[in-house]
């Protein structure tokens, strides 16, 4: 199947903004390699630095702990299905009542219905929470 692999550091986006390295199998035994970085990328927001997952249908999910979208480490969490093309479309996601140091996107998970779960243990004062 589809493998994924976080990238933290990469700088394409931006000084440490992270990347998504996706390992598709091709007809060859081998796999084609496709490189997801965050349409909206800033200086330190590593995204996939502590999770990225994907399901049997190619959806990938990877947190953003340390965005800023909301507040400072309010963070978000950016969806990558496949487009039927060899491509992404991306969905960012955040947190209703997200706040800063929520750190939304620490912990992400996607079900093969597409059910995606997002821990957030920085909210409510570091008691956490699950979206």
């Amino acid at each position: 199947g589809t493998i994924v692999v976080g990238a933290y550091g990469d700088d394409d986006a931006a000084t440490n903004a992270g990347a998504v390295y996706v390992y598709t199998p091709n007809a060859s035994g081998g796999y084609d390699e496709t490189k997801l970085t965050p349409s909206d990328g800033t200086e330190g927001e590593t995204i996939s630095y502590f999770s990225v997952n994907v399901n049997n249908a190619g959806v990938i999910v990877a947190g953003s702990a340390y965005e800023d979208g909301v507040g400072n480490q309010s963070g978000a969490v950016y969806v990558y299905k496949p487009d039927g093309a060899g491509g992404y479309s991306e969905t960012k996601l955040t947190a209703s009542d997200g706040a800063a140091n929520d750190r939304f996107g620490r912990y992400v998970d996607i079900g093969e219905n597409g059910v995606i779960a997002v821990g957030a243990y920085g909210d409510n004062g570091e008691n956490g929470a699950v979206y």
